[in-house]
């Protein structure tokens, strides 16, 4: 993992194949100043033989597969009990389609902008994730896969379950057994 505002004078010498990118969200302010500087910052850094994986929840991110030619393999949770209908979060870093500039509509979401969107306009939407969280069990401490794959979560914060998704993910992608990592 790199800072996203070095992630320039890294790439440069390490000259990554794959990328993975979980969100772009307000954090550190003072630091970061927009998420849309963050954002340029990391467009600018990417090349067509870059691989991204990317969290299909996230509607910004949506933003690297129009703006870029890289391919993407995408990683999410699909609706579960912790879902819910209703957004109640102010300040989200997107609320509008990136392609028409009409107000995003969501079927669930999991956190913030996280979730089921889509727009009424255009063919906007959430990616369909080849890796999918498709079971939270916070009680019994664990997450399911693509409905196989039984992964024990250390704690029950919503980011842990996205980036054990994202590296599930990048294993699947790297064309590694899943079953040599997660017993199904």
């Amino acid at each position: 993992e790199i800072d996203e505002r070095y992630m320039k004078h890294v790439v440069k010498y390490l000259k990554p194949q794959v990328v993975v990118i979980t969100n772009l969200v307000r954090d550190q302010p003072p630091r970061q100043g927009h998420f849309d500087f963050v954002y340029e910052d990391i467009k600018k850094c990417l090349s067509s033989d870059m691989h991204l994986i990317l969290n299909s929840d996230d509607p910004y991110l949506q933003k690297f597969v129009i703006d870029t030619d890289c391919q993407v393999t995408y990683f999410g949770i699909n609706k579960n009990e912790y879902s819910y209908l209703e957004n109640n979060y102010e300040n989200l870093v997107i609320q509008h389609c990136p392609l028409c500039n009409k107000k995003l509509k969501y079927n669930y979401y999991n956190f913030e902008i996280y979730g089921d969107y889509y727009c009424s306009n255009c063919n906007f939407k959430r990616k369909s994730p080849e890796y999918a969280v498709t079971k939270v069990d916070y009680e019994n401490e664990l997450m399911i896969i693509n409905d196989k794959y039984e992964v024990k979560i250390l704690n029950n914060i919503l980011y842990n379950i996205y980036n054990i998704a994202a590296t599930i993910a990048t294993i699947g992608y790297l064309g590694f057994k899943l079953e040599d990592f997660i017993p199904a």
